[in-house]
């Protein structure tokens, strides 16, 4: 995939699964760098309940999440 100035440089795929805390740390680690956080798609198809988990990892507001279902199978993760 090739790399552009909208594109982060690096993806670190998650689940709402994980817990909280490693989800913040997560966050905060590749806010630092420009990355990425990226998950598979809607908590129970919802957009409210998924933007009120991405609300409650994003410390100072900071950061963001991206939905991509096709990233997860390009890179085979299951």
């Amino acid at each position: 995939q090739e790399t552009t100035a909208s594109t982060p440089s690096l993806l670190v795929f998650v689940s709402f699964s994980m817990p909280k805390p490693s989800l913040q740390a997560l966050q905060q680690q590749v806010n630092l760098v420009g990355g990425q956080l990226v998950i598979r798609g809607f908590i129970d198809n919802s957009l409210k309940k998924t933007a009120d988990a991405v609300s409650s990892i994003l410390v100072n507001g900071r950061g963001g999440l991206s939905i991509d279902p096709p990233a997860f199978q390009q890179y085979h993760i299951t």
